[in-house]
């Protein structure tokens, strides 16, 4: 109790400071980071408090207060706004059963997984599911949902800028490629002068400029963004590169899924992107397909396809409504990362051919994502806090070392030197062009 006591004491001292620090800036000298300054010019929106949404949920055990402890004093320095949602534990989590597939050795096999799954992955099933529900509950137009034991960049809010417009020119351009689809997505006409006529290529450099005004009714899209988004999966621990169009599984514009496309927005000579050689999430894994596939430094943001961990994930209103749909009939049958993974890929549209019609008709998912993936999972040497409460990436082995994979200037290894205010020429790159690869 009395090291839980201390432990409080020394957060809460560091969250004064550097909110003494944040509003007057004194003493060092250097002036509040670029990191922290919000932005409401243009399509800064994706740079205040919350990144664009209307909340920033973060799922958190309350027996894992090291981690609240750790994402508070990193949310400070980052000047971002988190909502803690108490996070559910095997015991406690009331998971919807799966409903009759129509198939008997499917339904064994679903009945088993949701029987034999780890405390830990119902906990975080059904901690996952409450998220979506309080985002629906709260009618919020979009929220993010963190998990408790990630990292970012220093430059998060810069980045996210430039994700939003990447976002943007991705939505356009799959609506011009389907101009009977009505106001499926925004800013069309106006982005029509920044990018190629010819659409009929699978990747397109990111244009200077992506207005948020809708092409249509000139209005203002509702979120930097893009409007008629359903997932943007910015954490992750791996996914795969759209290869080729898949046959469009919608016989309707209007239930258009991102699975069917394979045009990615590339995004050159990106600073905070490492090189190839880190490419990486865990010791046991392979490089990363995009180590190969284009120019060092390049970020890719496409169709989620074969993502895997479900560390940071925004959704929005519409997008809450139609998972909360598909969760509850489907039931526990998979960690709440594959299911998601599946549902965004398109394959439980395969899955529900020849089902009974109230399956068949589920309408379909954007879901957009982004290689490398903006946050990322912190491993601690020894584990401590990056102890994964389900089951840790590359076996546990990644308990050997520290630091975070994907992400150059991390907050939770600067944090030491965020708190003195120091600028970013002086934090510490993790993960080097020139130095060692962290596995």
């Amino acid at each position: 109790m009395l090291l839980h006591r201390r432990t409080a004491v020394v957060v809460l001292a560091a969250l004064l400071l550097v909110s003494v620090y944040r509003f007057c800036s004194v003493g060092s000298g250097y002036g509040v980071p670029v990191w922290v300054r919000g932005d409401r010019n243009g399509d800064g929106e994706a740079m205040n408090g919350t990144l664009g949404f209307e909340k920033v949920f973060v799922i958190n055990l309350p027996s894992r207060r090291d981690r609240r402890d750790s994402m508070a004093l990193a949310g400070v320095v980052s000047n971002l706004n988190f909502t803690f949602i108490r996070a559910l534990t095997g015991e406690n989590a009331v998971l919807p059963a799966p409903l009759a597939l129509g198939n008997a050795a499917e339904d064994r096999t679903a009945t088993d997984f949701s029987h034999s799954a780890s405390t830990g992955a119902r906990g975080s099933w059904g901690s996952h599911l409450s998220a979506l529900q309080s985002i629906v509950d709260l009618k919020l137009g979009s929220a993010l949902v963190l998990e408790d034991d990630v990292d970012w960049d220093v430059r998060l809010k810069a980045q996210m800028r430039t994700f939003a417009r990447a976002s943007r020119t991705w939505l356009a351009i799959e609506q011009r490629k389907r101009p009977k689809a009505g106001p499926l997505l925004s800013s069309v006409s106006n982005i029509r002068g920044a990018i190629k006529t010819d659409v009929e290529g699978d990747a397109i450099a990111l244009p200077p400029h992506v207005p948020l005004i809708d092409g249509g009714s000139r209005a203002r899209s509702a979120s930097p963004y893009g409007d008629n988004w359903d997932v943007l999966w910015l954490g992750h621990c791996g996914a795969d590169l759209p290869t080729a169009q898949r046959e469009a599984r919608s016989r309707t514009p209007d239930s258009f899924s991102s699975s069917s496309s394979a045009l990615k927005i590339t995004i050159a000579n990106d600073t905070t992107v490492p090189a190839p050689k880190h490419l990486q999430p865990h010791p046991f894994a392979l490089l990363d397909a995009l180590a190969d596939a284009y120019p060092a430094h390049t970020r890719v943001v496409h169709a989620s396809r074969g993502n895997v961990c479900s560390l940071a994930y925004a959704v929005s209103q519409r997008g809450a409504r139609k998972l909360l749909r598909r969760f509850s009939e489907d039931g526990f049958v998979a960690q709440w990362d594959l299911m998601l993974r599946d549902y965004c890929s398109g394959e439980d549209e395969e899955q529900s051919r020849g089902m009974e019609q109230g399956r068949k008709d589920r309408e379909s998912l954007i879901c957009l994502t982004v290689q490398p993936p903006l946050i990322s999972h912190r491993y601690e040497t020894g584990g401590g806090a990056s102890v994964s409460d389900i089951r840790g990436q590359g076996g546990g082995f990644a308990r050997e070392k520290m630091g975070t994979p994907y992400i150059r200037l991390s907050v939770q290894a600067n944090l030491d030197r965020l708190l003195a205010g120091y600028p970013e020429e002086r934090l510490v790159d993790q993960l080097p062009d020139h130095g060692s690869a962290l596995w």
